[in-house]
This record gives C-alpha cells, sequence and structure tokens, in this order.
C-alpha cells in the first residue's frame, strides 16, 4: 500500500514538472528591431528628440525679439475738420536716453542667453541618454546572468526528480527544487521587464514609438577611457557651459537695469500740421503749427532708488532677486543679500 502511494507522489510529481516547468520555459521572444550602435544612437536623439527640438524654437523666437526691437516708433497722422476749419498734422516722439538701442542689446544679450541655455540642456540631454544606453546594456548582461541561473536551477530539479525515484533524496528536496526553479523564472520575467522599460526609453529619447525596439551594441570592455585630472579642470574651467549661463544671466540682469534707467528719461514729442478754412479759397485763409511737447516728470527727481520704497522701485522684484542697487553710476553694483 505503501509502495502504490510512493508510486503515486512520483507520478504526480512528474506530470506537474511536464507541464508547468515546461510551460515556463518557454518564454516569450522580444520583439526586436535591427540593432544601433551608440554614436548613431546620440545622432538620432540629437535630430529627432521632441524635447530639444522644442527647445530650439526658444532661440528662434529670441532671434525674431531683436529684429523687432529695431524697429523705430511709428509717427501718427492725424487729421481733424469742422464746420469752417480743417487740420492736418503728423506727430512723432523722439526717444531719449538710447532707449532703442538698450533695448536692442537686452535684446541680443537674451537671445545668446538662449543660446547657451540650449547649448546646456543638449549636453544634459547627451549626458541622460548616454546614461540610458549603458543602462539597456546593464539590463540586457543581468537578464542573461538570470537566464543562465534558472536554466541551471531548471535542470537540477529534472536531475531531482531522478534522484527522487531512485530513493537517494526525499520529497522536500524535489518541492525545494522545483519551487527554486519557479523563483528564478519569475525572477527572469521581471528581468525581461526592466529589460523592455530601458529600450523603451531609449525609443523615447530618439523620437520614435515602441513598437519596434532597438538592440544597444557594446559591452563594458570597450568603456574603458583615461583621463588626465588636470586637463578636465582645465577644459572644466573653459567650457563649463553652466559657468557661461551664470555669466550670461549676469550679464542680461545689467541690460535690464540699463534698460530701466534709459526709461526713466521723458521721450519728446515733435508735432507738425496745417490747418485751412473750409471756404477761405478767395483769399485762403490758412496757417501753419509746429509744437514741442516736454514732459514734467516730476516722480524721476530722486536720482537713486535707496530711500524710495520697493514696490515704487524701477527695478521692482528683478533688482531684490538678483541683488542689484543703484551706485549713482550706469554700471549696476552687486550686493550679498
Amino acid at each position: 500500500m505503501k509502495k502504490n502511494i510512493r508510486y503515486n507522489i512520483v507520478l504526480l510529481l512528474l506530470m506537474v514538472e511536464a507541464v508547468l516547468i515546461p510551460a515556463f520555459a518557454q518564454m516569450p521572444e522580444i520583439k526586436l528591431g535591427q540593432s544601433i550602435s551608440f554614436e548613431e544612437y546620440l545622432n538620432r536623439v540629437a535630430k529627432k528628440n521632441l524635447s530639444y527640438l522644442a527647445e530650439k524654437l526658444n532661440v528662434s523666437i529670441a532671434d525674431a525679439e531683436v529684429i523687432a526691437r529695431k524697429i523705430f516708433p511709428d509717427p501718427e497722422l492725424e487729421f481733424e475738420a469742422g464746420n469752417e476749419t480743417f487740420s492736418l498734422g503728423v506727430s512723432y516722439s523722439l526717444e531719449m536716453g538710447n532707449k532703442r538701442g538698450a533695448r536692442i542689446k537686452l535684446a541680443r544679450t537674451q537671445a545668446e542667453l538662449e543660446k547657451l541655455v540650449l547649448q546646456q540642456g543638449f549636453q544634459d540631454l547627451r549626458a541622460e541618454a548616454a546614461d540610458l544606453f549603458l543602462e539597456a546594456i546593464l539590463q540586457r548582461e543581468l537578464l542573461e546572468v538570470q537566464k543562465s541561473s534558472y536554466e541551471y536551477m531548471y535542470q537540477l530539479s529534472q536531475s531531482d526528480s531522478l534522484r527522487y525515484v531512485s530513493g537517494e533524496i526525499t520529497e522536500n528536496d524535489v518541492r525545494q527544487s522545483k519551487l527554486e526553479a519557479v523563483t528564478l523564472l519569475n525572477t527572469v520575467y521581471s528581468q525581461e521587464a526592466a529589460y523592455h522599460s530601458a529600450l523603451v526609453l531609449l525609443n523615447k529619447h530618439m523620437g520614435m514609438s515602441a513598437d519596434t525596439l532597438h538592440i544597444p551594441l557594446g559591452n563594458w570592455e570597450e568603456l574603458s577611457r583615461d583621463f588626465a585630472l588636470s586637463d578636465l579642470v582645465k577644459a572644466g574651467l573653459d567650457n563649463r557651459i553652466d559657468l557661461l549661463v551664470a555669466q550670461k544671466s549676469t550679464e542680461v540682469t545689467t541690460r535690464e537695469y540699463k534698460l530701466t534707467r534709459a526709461e526713466r528719461r521723458p521721450d519728446i514729442g515733435v508735432s507738425v500740421s496745417y490747418e485751412r478754412n473750409w471756404n477761405g479759397f478767395l483769399p485762403p485763409s490758412r496757417s501753419a503749427t509746429a509744437g514741442v511737447a516736454v514732459p514734467l516728470t516730476f516722480s524721476n527727481i530722486k536720482r537713486s532708488c535707496k530711500s524710495c520704497k520697493v514696490s515704487d522701485c524701477p527695478i521692482g522684484d528683478n533688482g531684490k532677486r538678483y541683488g542689484i542697487a543703484d551706485t549713482g553710476r550706469d554700471n549696476p553694483g552687486l550686493v550679498q543679500l
């Protein structure tokens, strides 16, 4: 009786092994496309990344702003008519304090800042793309390790089944080996999902859909490079893009301050008009007038913002943010907040 029970248990385990383990072993194949090298991958990122292409539009907008700042103010044409007279005049506002030049310099500096910001974003994008490429290679190598471990444990579970039939090991040992094989199979599935996610991120940075995934080429042996610390420090001080952006941001703040000072100076209005009587043709009754309008800016009597309120200061919140104080000259001073 005990012998029959033992053979029934062995038969049941063999059936479970024949049905479940091979079913788990038949893992679905990943739908992959062609292989892609690191250089080709970075080229596609530079040409088709949607975020980078959107940032390029900011540079175009800044260049268009420079052109718009070069336009002179338009004159005004005035026409008035009454029962007996009519008048025709032209007026123009003369900007004092070189406001137009200050606006052009500010727009050019902002355009240069946008180009530096775009370059900084491109460098960050390349660094992130390179990190994702290496991460995909890492996930692929880990997947191969997990597959190798599972295949080894699967073969061990099969050999344990045969050893149990011959009476060399107990039933608990067979169950333990099968459980470990199934556990490793679940680990393989998890690693395969991580590998899929890494490949999807590669397609996302290349501006491509996730229908067909690309296999990254390369291995860890090809990534070894030697650097000299002195050369890296020198290159960082000369070409560090974030330092250039910080310097250009300071220059933009200085240009904004100068434009604010220039806009405080009043504009002069010049007008010329011609007036004539409707019925005064014989003899004609006509007159010509010319005038100059100069505003009296009593609000600009104070030469600095040291004694005025923050809300009345022409610098406003920008001066508080960047730490700008009026030094009584054209160039602002930077103070410690």
